[in-house]
């Protein structure tokens, strides 16, 4: 009997141990589900041709999360969805002033029939994220009845041309919306009119098929053929705004100034560079033919022109110029050697000192990469590895034209030569004074292996990839020298990013890939010139390419004054935003428009390059930007009002989760007081066994023998 009592003791006792711990640390946790339905315009292809159709996007935010986004389709989409879907999680959550990686995100996309061109919703999709990132009380509406657009997102939350504006823009008609948002360079557009005519004669029916382009302002087309309201969106914020009938603003407090080291590094850059072109001009003064003659005019008159910036405190500027007087007096002294001997040997023993010293150059840039501790001089190093990868890259060309050389040597087969030469020798000077400032700028406590560049690489190689897939079927059949040589660069580039990026080098794959989504985006950017087939078109076309400069420019102004306010200096950064503003004085100085078109095209590549920069230093901090809500009382743009009807489309769920489900955390808590009640119920059970032992020996009988 006593053993039963102690056997049950021991059972409660380890039952009320156990039920101490479930109910101490049952809790319950909150997952909050914000859910939003949109209807995106995209383009189906038919047998007909290109049609509109609408497709439905449910989009979710689940907290807490891990920073996953994840993507559901029930129908065939040309072009992956999952790099521009990333993009638009990471720029809403960071408009939102929300850390990306505790949250998680979700898209299922449903359409009747296969779509072309899954980027293009990039910059709905964000929009959509950040309503429900910032409704947290439930009081945001948002019109998506009536509102929709088409746009790609880019990394600096600006939004990209896309192709098939007019279908789209008919297909949100056709479903009723009221306003069409649509990135800002495309409000002039072509439509490709097809016609079908039926013929009857001697041999039978004959149907024949014409498709002509037709240039139209879509603005001033939807208005009058179908009612409704195009808007042009350069940003997500612009976007939101007519969605929520919310204006979001950044707080951007402050004056662009320069980098500390800004002034002393470039005016040195400069002075080391001009002083070179200037010795070298006083060496063959005289002694050159008229080969080499004109490019030492040109290199006088560069030089002059670099002095005047400098004089104007464009330390950048100037040393940019520096650098191209330089290549060019480099170009007719290589070019007087060659005439002056008939040969083309000194090419040959030129080629491989530069090799040589390419080398030597490289060990030093690795060594230097140690020094690199902080997000400032990780940005020189980058452009250190950039401009010896370009040097590299000449000298392969040259070695190639060395190796079959054609069997007559033209003068131009020479000039060629000569000017790769000295583009690789003027960058071995380059990256040499970019090395110095390294130990010079801002230091820190990070190290290259340690810095979290994986996941900012990997999400950044997959967007180039989506979006040069993406341009590369918008221009199919596209004829702009302009837009082709952008099309070319950003090519190249994206093969070397993938190279460097399966190899592991995650900051030559950084660099290339910044290089990609630049020449990438300004190849869709100059896409409007394809409109131009008049003068008073090119001329429409010169003012979209204008106005798209000077809002790009804001806004790299504004992404490195929010930078130098987090005490993060950017030198390349703000170099290119230099640049941008005096490639874009020039064009609006220009003589003729094929001058414009140039000056403008480098305006929009460096302000890309520039912002693209300025945003991965900002993921790189995870830095929240600071806004301020307004809401807007009456009239958003123009005069038409936007009023939504529809009730929030948000809601929140909340669940609980039992002890099964965080069991292996509450164990590890209470790992002590589980075993110590092991114990003692073992130490009980064991000292009752015994007893009963004991009292069993004491009662035995003994045998008689």
């Amino acid at each position: 009997m006593k053993l039963k009592l102690t056997l049950i003791s021991a059972l409660l006792l380890l039952a009320l141990t156990l039920n101490i711990v479930v109910e101490a640390t049952r809790k319950t946790i909150t997952i909050e589900v914000r859910s939003l339905t949109l209807y995106a315009p995209a383009v189906s292809e038919t047998p007909r041709g290109y049609k509109g159709v609408m497709t439905k996007l449910h989009i979710k935010v689940v907290y807490p999360g891990s920073g996953e986004t994840y993507l559901s389709t029930t129908t065939l989409i040309s072009l992956d969805m999952q790099a521009s879907i990333r993009l638009a999680a990471r720029i809403a959550s960071e408009l939102a002033g929300k850390n990306f990686h505790n949250y998680d995100f979700y898209v299922k996309v449903e359409a009747k029939s296969p779509i072309v061109g899954g980027p293009s919703a990039g910059a709905l999709i964000t929009v959509g994220f950040l309503a429900l990132l910032l409704n947290d009380t439930g009081s945001i509406k948002f019109n998506y009845t009536q509102v929709t657009m088409t746009g790609t997102i880019n990394p600096d939350g600006s939004i990209g041309p896309v192709g098939g504006v007019f279908e789209k823009c008919k297909a949100a008609y056709e479903m009723g919306f009221k306003v069409f948002i649509i990135p800002y360079s495309e409000e002039l557009i072509f439509y490709y009119n097809t016609t079908k005519t039926v013929k009857k004669g001697p041999l039978g029916i004959t149907i024949i098929t014409r498709t002509r382009p037709i240039m139209l302002n879509i603005t001033e087309y939807a208005r009058r053929k179908w009612g409704i309201r195009v808007v042009k969106a350069l940003n997500v914020l612009q976007a939101f705004q007519y969605f929520t009938g919310i204006r979001l603003k950044h707080e951007v407090k402050g004056k662009l100034q320069a980098p500390s080291s800004y002034i002393k590094l470039m005016s040195n850059a400069y002075t080391t560079l001009s002083h070179k072109v200037e010795e070298i001009l006083d060496s063959i003064s005289g002694k050159l033919n008229s080969a080499a003659r004109k490019y030492v005019t040109k290199a006088e008159e560069v030089l002059d022109e670099a002095k005047r910036a400098y004089s104007k405190h464009t330390y950048y500027v100037a040393s940019c110029l520096a650098f191209r007087s330089y290549i060019l007096v480099l170009t007719a002294t290589y070019i007087g050697e060659v005439l002056k001997h008939g040969s083309i040997k000194i090419v040959v023993d030129e080629s491989k000192e530069l090799a040589k010293e390419l080398d030597e150059l490289e060990g030093e840039v690795r060594k230097e990469g140690v020094k690199v501790n902080s997000l400032e001089r990780l940005e020189v190093y980058v452009g250190c590895l950039t401009r010896l990868g370009e040097a590299k890259s000449t000298l392969n060309e040259v070695k190639k034209a060395l190796e079959k050389p054609p069997m007559f040597i033209s003068l131009d087969y020479v000039r060629s030569l000569c000017e790769k030469l000295a583009y690789i020798k003027a960058r071995i000077e380059t990256v040499r004074v970019w090395l110095k400032t390294i130990s010079k700028l801002k230091s820190g406590n990070l190290t290259l292996n340690r810095m979290p560049l994986d996941n900012i690489t990997q999400e950044y190689v997959y967007l180039a990839e989506s979006t040069y897939i993406y341009l590369d079927n918008l221009i199919k059949g596209i004829q702009i020298p302009l837009v082709t040589e952008y099309y070319n660069k950003a090519r190249k580039s994206l093969i070397e990013a993938r190279e460097y990026y399966d190899q592991g080098k995650n900051i030559l794959a950084l660099a290339k890939v910044v290089e990609t989504l630049t020449y990438t985006q300004t190849a869709l950017d100059l896409l409007t010139l394809l409109t131009a087939r008049s003068k008073e078109q090119l001329k429409e076309a010169l003012k979209t390419l204008t106005m798209l400069s000077i809002m790009l420019l804001e806004n790299v102004e504004k992404s490195l004054i929010e930078l130098s306010s987090e005490k993060l200096e950017l030198l390349m950064a703000y170099c290119y935003y230099e640049y941008a503003k005096y490639s874009f004085s020039k064009a609006k100085s220009a003589a003729t428009i094929d001058d414009k078109i140039t000056y403008l095209s480098v305006t929009i590549e460096l302000a890309h390059r520039a912002s693209i920069y300025a945003k991965i230093m900002l993921s790189i901090r995870k830095l929240k930007p600071k806004i301020i809500i307004q809401k807007i009382k009456g009239e958003l743009e123009g005069k038409q009002k936007i009023t939504p009807k529809t009730k929030p489309t948000t809601r929140k769920k909340a669940k609980t989760i039992t002890l099964m489900e965080n069991m292996l955390s509450v164990i590890q808590r209470y790992m002590v007081y589980i075993v110590v009640a092991c114990l003692i119920t073992i130490a009980i059970i064991v000292g009752a066994i015994s007893a009963k032992r004991s009292k069993g020996e004491r009662k035995k009988p003994k045998n008689n023998i």
